[in-house]
């Protein structure tokens, strides 16, 4: 399934989602991705200064990847949410 994300809060809840279907906590995720449970739920809850690397590792750790794509259009409602 792909999913589309314009904001750091859009990543995190993809990422949220991703991670409770695979029945995963997040201190099960950091073990895996060989992170801090505290930054599996910084990167949820979409806040500022993730690090690239964070993001790769959490992603790998979920078997996922980042495909970066030129943006399609949006609706202005689709604008206003990402602010």
């Amino acid at each position: 399934m792909e999913h589309y994300a314009r904001t750091p809060k859009q990543i995190g809840e993809i990422l949220n989602r991703i991670r409770k279907k695979s029945n995963l906590t997040q201190g099960d995720l950091a073990k895996i991705s060989g992170l801090w449970q505290e930054s599996i739920s910084h990167v949820e809850r979409g806040s500022e200064g993730t690090k690239l690397d964070t993001l790769c590792r959490i992603l790998a750790a979920l078997d996922y990847e980042l495909m970066i794509i030129p943006r399609r259009k949006s609706s202005s409602s689709e604008i206003e949410d990402m602010f």
